[in-house]
């Protein structure tokens, strides 16, 4: 379990009013953000801490706005206490255009420092952790999280993955459990 201080934020924009009266909000995107994806918290800056909510309804988009709800405040009185908030993401789930595609990288090398690990075999898009099979030269399999602190370097025209993995990811299966 990762702690909020470890996680890395990124502006998403900054709540300006509620709408009607079941506690929706509408959320002005930041200039260079424009996804919300549902699913995914967002982070509020309340008395200077990142405190995480989650949607509770689809988002919709509001003229250049968007619309959203949060889980358990359901009136306006309960969610006017959010205007003049700015709301943060988590910068892995910040998408752009040019953001690359794991769906595209079987066969690329991938390499923890300068140490070959072996070859991607397949890409599992798991929405809150995204892995990685890689097949290694000893014919075995490891799987390694697409978390932002690992992946270090994308070398999309050698076809090549760098990463920066914990001491120990690579041999799970050899490590004793504790009793």
């Amino acid at each position: 379990m990762r702690r909020i201080a470890d996680i890395e934020l990124a502006k998403a924009g900054k709540i300006i009013r509620t709408h009607g009266y079941k506690g929706a909000l509408i959320l002005s995107p930041a200039e260079d953000f424009d996804l919300l994806k549902q699913g995914e918290p967002i982070f509020i800056i309340l008395d200077g801490i990142s405190v995480p909510f989650f949607l509770s309804y689809d988002i919709k988009k509001h003229k250049n706005d968007f619309q959203i709800t949060l889980d358990n405040y359901e009136t306006e009185t309960q969610a006017s206490k959010f205007i003049g908030k700015e709301v943060f993401i988590e910068i892995k789930h910040i998408l752009t255009d040019s953001e690359f595609d794991y769906n595209d990288t079987e066969g690329y090398e991938v390499f923890d420092f300068e140490n070959n690990i072996g070859t991607v075999k397949e890409f599992l898009p798991i929405l809150s952790n995204p892995i990685l099979v890689v097949k290694t030269s000893e014919n075995s399999e490891v799987l390694i999280p697409l978390d932002a602190p690992f992946l270090k370097q994308i070398d999309d025209k050698n076809r090549k993955l760098f990463f920066e993995l914990p001491t120990g990811l690579l041999n799970l299966d050899e490590a004793e459990i504790a009793e």
